[in-house]
């Protein structure tokens, strides 16, 4: 059985190591509850979840209690079922289960899990043995990689799985003012013919270049699903040169993408 290091402090082996660890967890709840009284009904609390849930095997009891109660634990822990009930919104999980959506626009406004949907859609064609970029976009005058850029590609080192590492990388692309952003993207997918490719703090030129912009990514649709290699193509969008609220409607925005 596998441990993590923060855990080792909590383990019991062996009956003489009962004791002892026993008051170390008492004592650690002390330091995170302040306010917390040890008592005989706090100490049978954690004496019934150490016999039922926390066996690295199974509990040696008689009745099938300890078996119910390990397998509805482990079902209840598995990632996947925490995305589903604490990570996502209903709309963004419906989203992230999608079996094939390979071209998405986020046009939402700030602070509504576009980045998140997006990095995390990129990490898993990773884990799933696909080749994954990350593009943040910044302006032509930016000269220091920005902070959303080092910090997915800290997120990435965190990642256990040396193979989801090596099947992501995180690229800063520079688009200027009002310009658009199709060339930066036909140069990607030339570089990367093989990469999934998710381009986030996307600033679209005015909107009178729209017509042109929703040309040059429908020939991309186009040239896509005529190649060979099936891959993503999802943006979010975090604004519009001297965009006006207007802009913004669904009408317009749909129009674009």
């Amino acid at each position: 059985v596998q441990v993590c290091p923060p855990c080792t402090e909590f383990i019991i082996r062996g009956r003489e190591n009962i004791i002892p660890q026993m008051e170390k967890i008492m004592l650690e709840l002390v330091n995170i509850r302040p306010t917390f009284t040890p008592s005989p009904l706090v100490y049978r609390a954690l004496v019934k979840y150490l016999l039922f849930c926390a066996h690295a095997t199974p509990a040696p009891v008689t009745s099938n209690m300890g078996t119910r109660v390990r397998d509805n634990v482990e079902k209840a822990g598995t990632a996947e079922n925490i995305a589903f009930w604490s990570l996502w919104t209903p709309e963004q999980q419906s989203l992230m289960a999608a079996e094939y959506l390979p071209y998405v626009a986020f046009i939402s406004s700030f602070s509504t899990g576009k980045t998140k949907c997006l990095t995390n859609m990129a990490l898993k064609k990773a884990r799933n043995g696909e080749k994954a970029v990350v593009c943040i976009v910044s302006n032509l005058s930016a000269t220091q990689p920005t902070l959303l850029k080092l910090q997915f590609e800290q997120q990435i080192k965190m990642c256990e799985d040396q193979h989801t590492r090596a099947n992501i990388v995180v690229e800063n692309i520079k688009v200027g003012w009002n310009e658009s952003f199709i060339p930066e993207v036909r140069k990607l997918m030339a570089t990367l013919p093989t990469h999934n490719i998710f381009v986030d703090e996307l600033v679209l030129p005015r909107i009178d270049k729209h017509p042109q912009v929703a040309a040059d990514l429908e020939q991309i649709v186009q040239e896509v699903e005529q190649s060979a290699t099936s891959r993503y193509l999802w943006l979010a969008v975090a604004g519009i040169a001297n965009g006006k609220p207007e802009d913004f409607k669904n009408q317009k925005m749909q129009t674009l993408f």
